[in-house]
């Protein structure tokens, strides 16, 4: 078995990394680091390795941890599955997640698009409401004019006016 010592440190996020005894050398000179298996056969077993981090690594291999006994290695084995699936899981429940906030923004843009068309709608009918009353009261009233069109009213418009200038001569005689 190889020794390791106390100091720790980890080239990758993914590797638990130990520093093994200088004396214990790979073929590039360099100490060998301490890796965990975590495969089905042999979970958790610790090996050590080149750490080379480029180029060609050298075999250097060895196992610093005994094989597990089949009970150990049983549980393990289980452990490992439940992590499996417990990650599978929330996965699953990750992307449901998400599906359903993308439905639920989806919905709220529905929502202000019925919001802002139902405020337009809800214009359009008061403004047509304004505008039945004012003919409504138009009607009432009996108004002589409120059948006429345009010309019509340009024509009363120039009349009335000639007569106010007429008056204004005669006044000013």
């Amino acid at each position: 078995m190889l020794g390791v010592t106390n100091t720790y440190s980890s080239p990758s996020p993914d590797h638990d990394v130990i520093v093994v005894d200088p004396e214990n050398k790979c073929k590039h000179r360099l100490s060998l680091y301490v890796r965990y298996n975590w495969t089905f056969y042999n979970p958790g077993r610790r090996y050590a390795c080149c750490c080379k981090n480029q180029g060609i690594k050298c075999a250097s291999f060895r196992w610093v941890d005994p094989k597990w006994d089949a009970r150990t290695k049983g549980i393990l084995v289980k452990l490992m599955k439940r992590k499996e699936k417990a990650e599978e899981e929330a996965r699953s429940w990750e992307e449901a997640w998400r599906i359903a906030k993308k439905e639920a923004n989806d919905t709220t843009y529905e929502l202000r698009l019925m919001k802002r068309y139902f405020g337009e709608v809800t214009n359009s009918l008061m403004n047509m409401r304004k505008k039945m009353r004012n003919n409504a009261l138009l009607k009432k009233m009996k108004n002589p004019y409120s059948n006429y069109d345009a010309r019509k009213w340009k024509e009363e418009y120039t009349k009335a006016s000639m007569e106010l200038e007429e008056t204004v001569v005669e006044l000013q005689k």
